[in-house]
């Protein structure tokens, strides 16, 4: 009986990890969106801006 209870237990703790990867992707995936979301809401905004600095204000320029 304590084989089946230890394998009960460690079917539980892989299903806790599962959950919590799982959890921590959904989150990465939500944060990920809302970035794009908010690129490409701004996008409009900063196109009608004026170029604060151009080619001629760097000190160095790399190829």
């Amino acid at each position: 009986m304590s084989d089946i209870e230890a394998d009960i237990k460690n079917i539980k703790q892989q299903i806790t990890e599962i959950s919590k990867k799982m959890d921590e992707l959904l989150y990465e995936k939500e944060i990920s969106s809302l970035m794009k979301l908010s690129d490409s809401s701004l996008s409009e905004f900063f196109a009608n801006e004026p170029d604060i600095y151009n080619l001629k204000d760097l000190k160095v320029r790399y190829k």
